[in-house]
């Protein structure tokens, strides 16, 4: 697949679920902290999601920026195995302030998929995790469709 299409087919997948499962690591144990979030994934590869900053995961990703995320199609699997697709994406995750240039237009994405993604947006803060690495899994397709992203413009 072509990196254009693998982002196509992981947006999409990313367009039929709510969210997602998030790692990240604790802050103080150092252990994976794991937990699911309402998240959006942009045409670009960028994944945004809101979360109150008192949120464990949000104190994690405070101390230590890294990030996995997963979508998947788990509902898939009672049906149809086959279809069980998964979209994983390494980055770094961000606060994006409200007075940041591009907030109000990524708060009104995450708002057009769920109006609750974009209630905790609106009463916590916008992270945004600019991937490293995007990585598309098909059913019981051996083959993995990777796009990797160049490092981010400091």
């Amino acid at each position: 697949m072509e990196r254009h299409e693998i982002l196509q087919y992981a947006v999409r997948l990313a367009e039929s679920q709510p969210g997602g499962t998030l790692a990240t690591t604790h802050e103080v144990t150092g252990a994976p902290y794991i937990t699911y979030v309402l998240a959006h994934l942009c045409a670009d590869g960028r994944l945004l999601f809101g979360s109150g900053l008192a949120r464990q995961h949000s104190k994690n990703i405070l101390a230590s920026p890294p990030v996995s995320f997963l979508f998947d199609s788990r509902s898939a699997v009672a049906s149809d195995w086959t279809a069980f697709d998964r979209v994983s994406i390494d980055g770094d995750a961000l606060v994006l302030p409200p007075g940041h240039p591009h907030y109000e237009r990524l708060l009104s994405q995450i708002a057009a998929k769920s109006p609750m993604a974009a209630y905790f947006t609106r009463h916590g803060v916008l992270f945004s995790v600019e991937p490293r690495r995007l990585t598309l899994s098909r059913g019981l397709d051996p083959n993995r469709h990777i796009v990797q992203f160049p490092p981010p413009v400091p």
